[in-house]
């Protein structure tokens, strides 16, 4: 089975409510259950969520925190307790704005599902002919620079560290869940040096693939904004230091 986090802060307005219940009525999803997280919101993001639970109690549940705990903590707090119920082999987290579409990351699982040896897939956020890969300008060069470096620093060839749709099985849920992260804007980046630390760079390119998106666009109002970007030099060093890469 695969369990879905979707970490929520403050997303009343910008949550996709409608398209979001067209796609849960479009399947039965049977083998896949959805964990909205609210990340301590102080809109109505709460009742939002609890409403969506009402109407698909079977798929759909919440996690309420009372604290704003950040996107990496409510993420990893949700691997600590869906973990620890035993009754999931993969795991997966995704942006609560569907910049990558729900779609994208059942698709994304079904590779990995179907691949032997597959520990860990996620979305890339590549142009190529027959894909719609919308996004702002200086985001994607600075984003291209950026996946660049952590690359390097990681030792392993990665196109996208940061799209916000991945995919991991319990093994390498087990290595990441344990401790809290050091880097609050990059933790995609201290995810792969776990794992790198835990199993050796060469398994960990064996058992990590990346999937290119077919469809992906920036949406408006993300809580990250360019200035925030600054301080992602730092947070690298940081890892870089702390898991001796």
């Amino acid at each position: 089975m695969l369990a879905i986090i979707i970490p929520c802060y403050n997303e009343e307005v910008r949550f996709p409510k409608h398209e979001f219940l067209r796609f849960l009525k479009s399947d039965n999803f049977q083998n896949i259950h959805f964990y909205l997280a609210n990340d301590g919101s102080m809109d109505q993001t709460s009742s939002l969520l609890y409403e969506l639970h009402n109407q698909f109690s079977e798929t759909f549940f919440v996690i309420d925190n009372q604290v704003n705990k950040g996107k990496a903590e409510t993420i990893r707090c949700a691997f600590i307790d869906l973990y620890a119920k035993n009754q999931y082999e993969w795991f997966a987290y995704l942006d609560a704005d569907f910049a990558t579409h729900p779609k994208e990351l059942i698709n994304i699982f079904n590779i990995s599902n179907s691949k032997q040896g597959v520990k860990m897939a996620m979305g890339a956020r590549w142009l190529h002919l027959g894909s719609e890969i919308v996004r702002d300008s200086k985001r994607h060069y600075f984003g291209r620079v950026f996946a660049t470096i952590a690359s390097t620093m990681l030792g392993l060839k990665v196109y996208d560290t940061q799209c916000g749709a991945k995919v991991i099985h319990k093994d390498y849920v087990k290595i990441i869940k344990d401790e809290p992260f050091i880097s609050k804007w990059i933790f995609d980046v201290e995810i792969f040096a776990r794992i790198i630390n835990a199993v050796g760079p060469q398994l960990a390119a064996k058992t990590i693939i990346e999937v290119p998106l077919q469809k992906w666009e920036d949406v408006d109002g993300s809580k990250i904004k360019l200035k925030d970007l600054l301080v992602l030099p730092l947070e690298l060093f940081k890892i870089k230091s702390h898991y001796k890469l």
